[in-house]
């Protein structure tokens, strides 16, 4: 599968990359952000909880991702992103 994350998640993730407190704070959400496109890509259903609309959500690291599973495209795609520790970030 490929993860697309969507334009205003990546706005979210910039956002906060930017107000964490420390350069090892952001080491730990860009590898975080690896393993969840790594995961998702092989086997996107063994990860998260299921929502309503076919949404999942999933606890990783320091950070939530909320994201569908698009079979007929071959896609997962993440629609929000929050870090646990900052809470919510602008954005859906």
């Amino acid at each position: 599968m490929t993860v697309v994350w969507e334009e205003n998640t990546l706005d979210q993730l910039a956002d906060i990359l930017v107000r964490v407190n420390s350069l090892a704070e952001q080491d730990r959400v860009e590898a975080t952000v690896r393993r969840i496109n790594t995961n998702l890509a092989r086997d996107p259903e063994d990860y998260g909880e299921s929502r309503e609309r076919d949404d999942r959500v999933w606890f990783i690291g320091p950070l939530m991702v909320v994201f569908r599973i698009v079979t007929n495209q071959d896609e997962v795609r993440i629609l929000h992103v929050v870090h646990l520790g900052l809470g919510r970030t602008g954005g859906a």
